[in-house]
């Protein structure tokens, strides 16, 4: 009964590496700015050296997680239409796994799934997110954001790898410039597989424990 018992404890086990092997991981790319600059239309305190250093702090904490076959295609697209309850157009998504963006009133991110899904913003509020990435080491193309109170756009003139960006408070009548690059920074594996791989490790510590008392 022992060796049967540990006969399938080894099966799953060995079940569970493959799977968590043939899982697909997230490839994270992170933002970092290489320039930024303040452009108050009323309030000048808004873009003290304080506020901007705040400012540039949550657009570096931006990152965007690509599935492989974004890199093996060489290319991601996202498109995500929110115009109020009942007016939702369906995701367009093409290797984006999530995306985190700096967007100032519901600070300090809007984070877009792949299912269309928003957070934190309500599933019946107002929101345009669009991204065209050529993907490499470096990230290129188009990413714009708005939520009819800010927004977010930035591209890379010329195809190039470094990004011209523009951030717009309509809450505070302010608007910062910036310049940066999207560079990958790791790999995350999904939850699922860190669940098959702690399985897997538990029970193979189970089994040799096992094996060791008998």
């Amino acid at each position: 009964m022992v060796r049967i018992i540990s006969s399938l404890a080894f099966v799953v086990c060995g079940w569970c590496v493959v799977a968590a092997a043939q899982a697909n991981p997230i490839l994270v790319y992170s933002f970092k700015t290489t320039d930024i600059a303040c452009n108050p239309v009323t309030l000048r305190e808004i873009c003290s050296p304080q506020a901007i250093a705040l400012e540039q702090e949550s657009l570096d904490a931006m990152y965007i997680g690509l599935s492989p076959s974004a890199l093996t295609n060489g290319s991601a697209t996202l498109s995500i239409q929110h115009y109020g309850r009942g007016s939702t157009s369906p995701t367009v998504n093409s290797g984006v796994e999530q995306m985190s963006i700096y967007l100032y009133r519901y600070g300090p991110y809007t984070q877009v799934l792949p299912d269309g899904f928003v957070r934190p913003i309500e599933e019946g509020s107002y929101l345009v997110a669009a991204l065209s990435l050529a993907v490499g080491q470096y990230l290129s193309g188009a990413i714009s954001v708005n939520n009819s109170a800010s927004d977010i756009s930035m591209g890379t003139p010329l195809g190039q790898t470094e990004w011209q960006g523009r951030y717009n408070s309509d809450a505070l009548n302010q608007n910062i410039s910036f310049t940066g690059n999207w560079l990958f920074s790791k790999v995350v594996p999904e939850p699922g597989t860190l669940a098959l791989l702690l399985a897997a490790l538990g029970g193979t510590a189970l089994t040799t424990r096992r094996r060791t008392r008998w």
